[in-house]
């Protein structure tokens, strides 16, 4: 990255300066003539500018991979007006600034402090250039330390930008559809577009009236298009974030920000006593068995098993595994375990794993999770390192979001889905300013991300309707079409291909994660719509950025289609009731044996088998101190208008439901009123009722072929059996 290499030059030439400048000082032989040409140049404040070189030095090389990776030219250009004034005050003080000559002796202000003392005390006078040095001393001091906000932005290019569609995308999608909401003329723009009177809003006020007349013809022509094709024609353009002001602009949170969280010791005594208690227990059931290992983790403790040899006759075998599992209630019962999971065999090692629940649980937190050497080498490229917690054997588990490239979460309610969630997008926020990352979120919950509302990293306030949310949707979609459209004319085949070839001074695209808290509350609420976006942004939203993690606490075959679980080959199991969740999460058992509050399974597309881990944990007031050090870090806050706000339907509950029930026509090629009933969740005189007014639209049948349908055994649940 060009920001990077130029940073590391800039900070190797401050510390190589520095040094030499610093061991002249100190009279090291060798270096002698530069000390005296350093001390010869600028006087009395040799030692401190010699100091300070190093030391900016070294705050360079340490920002060197912060994001963005560029050098703070304003307030270097602050700092040396102010020593250059420091130079030339104490030249003027007690220097020789009145020399016409190159003084043989200027040690007050150095060479440096007469040649500018004298370049203007020879022009106004001595005392006038007293006061001009001072006044550009205290502006260079005011720049330096931030008081004066001097924009440093590259010209021709914003400080950061996303791509969003304009006015372009809302006059189409409002056009294709006359259930489409048209913004009012006194509602507010939505987030990054310009003012009103510019030439970006002449060009909206345009396309709003070609908008128009497209409408009109589309409604002389025919049916009108459906929004799936408004928001797949929408153009998507580039509007430009509002430029954040000077300051902590590559700043990212300390490790202060996160609670302390070091491991509590346990005694050896206890483990050796379980690990006794194993090998007599399997002995005694005729499977002899070695201890190996014992890995203490967070909650769970791992014994590895190496199976021993049982001589029948003359014949020696080694014990089968299949015997040793087939004894874990038995060793469940040995240890007093309340639950016991066997790994048969721990993958990659020729040992079998007995997980047992410790005597107390420890908590996972972010603080040595991020600062582990593992987080920053997963994040390096992309910077998408997911904290997902810690193994069996106490070792970081850290997943890359840029290979997943999306994650699903499932477990039963109160497994601790939301928190992981939350640390989850914590991790996220520890390495990306809101100019690399952007972020949508969904809460039909309504209280899982309210302390996330204040961030600069997302693009509206978390959406709580299930209309929003289709709409959050279809804008994913038209994002990534336009991102697709603008990488095919660079030739780009991805994200960091196309920011890599973006010219100078023009702001890169961030990546874009969507993140649902209850995928279930929404696809129980319009399945048809939910599952066809989902499952086509998943398919092809790695290439362009775009980035899902959803959670869900119903792991059930409606809500995790096959469909969508064939696009999401990662995923995280929390503690299920029955080896049925399990299956339709993971594939396979082992979900149920878990121990609820944090314990999983992570599954990740690379790796043979599922891993088990204790999920990362963050407090309220940890994300409070998160999001508070991102609001005070000069990003401008989230606008309440979202960019999508164009495209939420205006539809009564009356339309929604027939428009559900047209969806289910063109899904199924027998349809009768009691299929309604049940997929709909509504009273049988309420479906009867929709599929009259579908047969008047001649989707379906009349009442004689109904009647008929009916008749072939179509149940009717009693429960929804009821008066509209």
């Amino acid at each position: 990255m060009p920001g990077r290499d130029t940073v590391v030059a800039v900070a190797g030439a401050a510390l190589a300066v520095g040094g030499i400048a610093v061991l002249g000082l100190l009279g090291f032989p060798p270096l002698a003539f530069a000390g005296g040409s350093w001390r010869l140049l600028f006087g009395w404040l040799a030692w401190p500018l010699a100091l300070a070189t190093v030391g900016a030095g070294l705050g360079l090389w340490r920002r060197r991979d912060w994001p963005p990776a560029r050098l703070p030219w304003t307030r270097a250009l602050g700092t040396e007006v102010t020593v250059a004034s420091a130079l030339a005050l104490l030249a003027l003080a007690w220097g020789h600034w009145e020399h016409t000559a190159v003084p043989s002796d200027a040690s007050a202000g150095g060479l440096v402090g007469w040649a500018l003392a004298a370049a203007v005390a020879g022009r106004v006078g001595a005392t006038p250039a007293i006061g001009l040095w001072f006044l550009a001393g205290v502006a260079g001091a005011a720049v330096a330390v931030g008081l004066v906000p001097i924009s440093s932005r590259a010209p021709g290019g914003g400080s950061a930008a996303v791509r969003t569609p304009g006015a372009a995308a809302r006059a189409s999608a409002g056009a294709g559809r006359r259930r489409i909401a048209r913004p009012r003329e006194a509602a507010p723009s939505p987030v990054g577009l310009p003012p009103e009177g510019s030439s970006s809003a002449a060009a909206s006020r345009a396309l709003d009236e070609a908008a128009g007349a497209a409408r009109a013809l589309d409604e002389a022509a025919g049916p009108a298009r459906t929004l799936d094709e408004a928001a797949g024609a929408a153009r998507a353009e580039v509007i430009p974030l509002p430029a954040p002001r000077a300051g902590r602009l590559g700043r990212l949170p300390p490790p202060e920000t996160w609670a302390d969280d070091r491991p509590a010791e346990e005694g050896d005594e206890a483990l050796a006593a379980m690990a006794d208690a194993l090998r007599r227990t399997l002995a005694s059931f005729g499977v002899p068995v070695e201890v190996a290992e014992i890995e203490r983790g967070p909650t769970v403790t791992r014994f590895g098993l190496r199976p021993g040899i049982v001589v029948r006759g003359s014949e020696r075998r080694r014990v089968r595994v299949a015997r040793i599992t087939a004894l874990r209630d038995d060793l469940a019962l040995a240890l007093s375990a309340p639950s016991l999971r066997i790994e048969a065999p721990i993958p990659g090692r020729p040992l079998v794993g007995v997980e047992v629940p410790g005597p107390r649980g420890q908590r996972v937190g972010l603080r040595r999770l991020v600062t582990d050497p593992a987080f920053r080498r997963v994040g390096r490229g992309h910077r998408l390192a997911l904290p997902i917690g810690r193994s069996v054997s106490g070792e970081p588990v850290i997943a890359d979001l840029a290979a997943l490239p999306h994650l699903l979460l499932a477990g039963a309610t109160g497994t601790g889905k939301s928190v992981c969630l939350t640390a989850l997008l914590c991790g996220l926020l520890s390495q990306n300013t809101p100019d690399r990352l952007r972020l949508v979120l969904v809460d039909p919950k309504r209280v899982e991300f309210a302390r996330l509302a204040r961030l600069p990293h997302l693009l509206a306030r978390p959406v709580q309707d299930a209309e929003e949310a289709v709409a959050a949707l279809r804008w994913l979609l038209a994002e990534m079409d336009g991102r697709y459209q603008r990488f095919a004319e660079r030739r780009a085949r991805d994200l960091h291909a196309f920011n890599r070839t973006l010219p100078a001074g023009q702001a890169p695209l961030p990546v874009l994660v969507l993140a649902i808290d209850e995928l279930a509350d929404l696809m129980l609420t319009a399945p048809e719509e939910f599952e066809p976006l989902l499952t086509r942004i998943a398919q092809l939203g790695r290439a362009t950025g775009i980035h899902l993690l959803l959670a869900t606490q119903r792991p059930s075959v409606d809500v995790l289609t096959g469909l969508i679980k064939a696009n999401f080959p990662a995923r995280i199991a929390f503690a299920v009731a029955s080896q049925a969740d399990s299956r339709v999460i993971l594939d396979q058992p082992g979900a149920e044996a878990l121990l609820g509050q944090g314990d999983l399974l992570f599954l990740s597309p690379d790796a043979p088998g599922p891993r088990r881990a204790q999920g990362a944990c963050v407090g309220d007031d940890e994300v409070d101190r998160l999001v508070g050090f991102w609001a005070r870090g000069h990003w401008p806050p989230p606008r309440p208008p979202a960019p999508w706000l164009g495209l939420v339907a205006t539809l009564d509950p009356e339309e929604r439901l027939l428009e559900r029930a047209e969806a289910l026509c063109r899904a199924h090629e027998r349809v009768s009123p009691s299929l309604l009933q049940r997929r709909l969740r509504v009273g049988y005189g309420k479906a009867r009722q929709l599929y009259d007014r579908l047969a008047a639209d001649g989707l379906v049948g009349g009442g004689a072929e109904a009647d008929e349908a009916e008749a072939g055994g179509d149940w009717v649940d009693d429960e929804f059996d009821r008066a509209p």
